[in-house]
């Protein structure tokens, strides 16, 4: 049985991720390329588990500099 479901979203895209849970501890990594039309790009990240109705979000927008 999962113990979490995290997902992490670019648009309307799930990115593949390593998940790792330790304890009653989730991650989710990712790895990406970034490229300058990356500059605020949006990404999510939702987690949801049994004991929660709704999943929880949390949502980073990328600062993305090229010299």
């Amino acid at each position: 049985m999962d113990v979490c479901g995290l997902y992490v979203h670019a648009g309307d895209s799930v990115l593949e991720s390593v998940r790792r849970v330790t304890g009653t501890i989730v991650s989710s990594q990712v790895s990406f390329l970034l490229r300058p039309d990356d500059n605020e790009a949006e990404y999510q990240c939702n987690a949801s588990n049994a004991a929660t109705t709704e999943p929880l979000v949390a949502v980073v927008t990328l600062k993305v500099s090229c010299t």
